[in-house]
């Protein structure tokens, strides 16, 4: 069961559940205003979430006061809204709890990407340090991902990393998308790989555009790119994921990957066809 694995990927053993089960107090924040408007206009193509966007805005109003530290960023709705949908379908009792407890675990890993802490040197150095490793990875992918190391990509790559990866790329996928997604991430066998999984998928989808980066200029490749990003990642890297972390599933033709009608191609596909990721 999806909620079974995530619970225990993001929480721990079942035994450790119960422990971390205790009935949370709803809090109002000084960030509510900004959470409201966040809430009502986070995956709105879903009805289901309808009926659940204020007890959502009470959560993250919660977590913003119980950290009060970091308080809320935005994209930290991105990450509550699949992990409510998956644990309330399941076991509605503890949906808040658990949603809460995966949430800390998530932030854990990705809130040193999140794009308002990049003034923090440590936190810039450590967005360097992960642009460093995408170029790594999408040479060994493809050769002609060298062009990526010239210096006028470093704030593309910056920005792709403190977009993506601090929502776990829910700001640009459909629910179901996310969900598939996030199942892979979350079947990694530590927290860390989970967050390798992630920066490989964002890597993947670089390497799938290769084509703009090797033969247009810097600025028309980003621009490009920027366009065809949400695009292709429900088409191409949902799928192209599973393929890589779980060869035995198969995915039925969504919405999500299904291919172009009548036979054409679509405009992302005509510049990833031979991205060879």
């Amino acid at each position: 069961m999806r909620a079974h694995r995530w619970r225990t990927a993001l929480m721990g053993p079942p035994t450790s559940w119960m422990s971390m089960r205790e009935k949370v107090t709803m809090r109002t924040s000084t960030f509510h205003d900004q959470i409201m408007h966040d809430v009502y206009r986070t995956f709105t193509n879903d009805p289901w979430f309808d009926a659940h966007r204020p007890r959502l805005a009470r959560m993250l109003n919660t977590f913003a006061m119980v950290n009060a530290g970091v308080g809320y960023i935005q994209g930290m709705n991105y990450l509550m809204f699949p992990l409510w949908k998956v644990y309330y379908s399941s076991c509605p009792t503890w949906a808040i709890e658990d949603t809460l407890a995966s949430m800390q675990t998530i932030l854990h890993l990705t809130l040193r990407t999140y794009a308002t802490r990049v003034d923090d040197a440590r936190a810039y150095e450590y967005v360097k340090t992960l642009v460093g490793m995408i170029r790594l990875r999408a040479v060994t992918l493809h050769s002609d991902m060298h062009v990526l190391f010239d210096r006028q990509y470093t704030p593309f790559l910056q920005s792709m990393v403190s977009t993506m990866i601090p929502t776990l790329f829910a700001n640009a996928l459909s629910i179901d998308a996310v969900l598939l997604l996030w199942d892979q991430f979350f079947a990694a066998d530590t927290r860390r790989q989970m967050f390798d999984r992630a920066m490989d998928t964002l890597v993947c989808l670089i390497v799938h555009h290769r084509n703009l980066f090797v033969h247009l200029t810097v600025i028309q490749a980003m621009d490009l790119f920027e366009r065809l990003c949400t695009q292709t990642l429900n088409q191409y890297v949902v799928r192209k994921t599973i393929q890589v972390y779980a060869h035995h599933v198969h995915l039925r033709q969504t919405a999500a990957i299904a291919p172009a009608t009548n036979g054409r191609r679509s405009v992302a596909e005509s510049h990833v066809r031979d991205a060879g990721c």
